[in-house]
């Protein structure tokens, strides 16, 4: 995504206050509110100087949250609750097999948020990239990383088949090929699942691999970025993702058509992360499209930190 303004730190400059290496904590699964409880606490203890910068790496069960943003629209029509969060952005889901990480860290003065956003990015973009996803990037006015669509030579209408990505358009004609996997799991049970069968085909969208949502308080960050790897998109389809109706979602696993693990991703992400923040990975221009920002305009939520059904 485009910066609106120059950053106010050189990009080869730590974003961070402290020279002393961040402490990693892998936690493994943790429950969505205990692991806010947990950054929360180590915020706190952060902003009195109590502790240095920690950066948390998690996966959660099963949960939908719902950003300052998030729409009535929005929300799941399975029944599931939601929990209201004080980061920004609309709703998303969380859950395993999508490798979790909340940086907590103090940024340097003068604080410069969509600075840290676009560092956030770079990582994530790079780390996608080595992977094997090659065109991952951004779209201006969205956050998070994305892969762009598939080519748009044929008509059709929003698909509604089992297993299907979200958002994905289902495409008919003669030189349709086999319908497309629709979630992390092996690809060739997707297939199977999607039932597209001889003449038609899945015409993925824009779609996001990987989204950011954060707060920042006395200079200290809070929540943070959600990399899908091998995770079910299942719960996706029960929501508008983000607020955003006109892309999809994916995962690793569906782009590579292998089982991509979060424990191959954690290293990797982590690395490029740091890099990114100390300003040895520079934030780079990766966007490959544009399109309206689902948060301006729109107003807060007035009831957070509460689940609700």
């Amino acid at each position: 995504m485009t910066a609106p303004r120059d950053p106010f730190f050189p990009s080869d400059r730590s974003i961070r206050s402290a020279s002393e290496p961040p402490e990693i904590r892998r936690l493994g699964t943790v429950d969505y509110l205990e692991a806010w409880h947990l950054q929360a606490d180590l915020a706190a203890a952060r902003h009195r100087g109590e502790i240095g910068d920690v950066i948390l790496v998690l996966e959660h069960p099963s949960t939908y949250t719902a950003g300052k943003r998030t729409q009535p629209e929005d929300l799941p029509d399975n029944g599931l609750p939601v929990i209201d969060v004080d980061r920004g952005g609309r709703i998303t889901w969380h859950g395993e097999g999508q490798l979790v990480v909340y940086p907590i860290i103090e940024l340097a003065d003068p604080v410069d948020v969509v600075d840290y956003v676009r560092r956030l990015e770079e990582a994530l973009i790079q780390t996608v990239r080595r992977v094997g996803v090659p065109d991952a990037g951004r779209i201006d006015g969205r956050s998070g990383v994305w892969v762009p669509a598939d080519p748009d030579d044929a008509g059709g209408h929003v698909s509604t088949e089992p297993g299907a990505l979200p958002g994905t358009i289902l495409t008919t004609g003669a030189d349709a090929g086999a319908s497309a996997p629709g979630n992390g799991a092996a690809p060739e049970k997707d297939e199977a699942a999607a039932g597209g069968g001889a003449g038609t085909s899945l015409h993925r969208p824009d779609r996001k691999v990987a989204a950011l949502g954060i707060r920042v308080t006395h200079g200290v960050t809070m929540h943070g970025l959600a990399l899908n790897c091998s995770n079910t998109l299942e719960y996706y389809h029960h929501i508008v993702p983000c607020g955003i109706r006109d892309a999809g979602v994916t995962t690793l696993s569906h782009e590579l058509g292998r089982h991509v693990s979060v424990e191959e991703m954690t290293e990797p992400l982590l690395g490029d992360l740091v890099d990114a923040l100390e300003g040895r990975l520079r934030v780079a221009d990766h966007s490959f499209g544009s399109a309206p920002d689902p948060t301006k305009g729109l107003p807060h939520r007035n009831h957070v930190h509460r689940a609700h059904q």
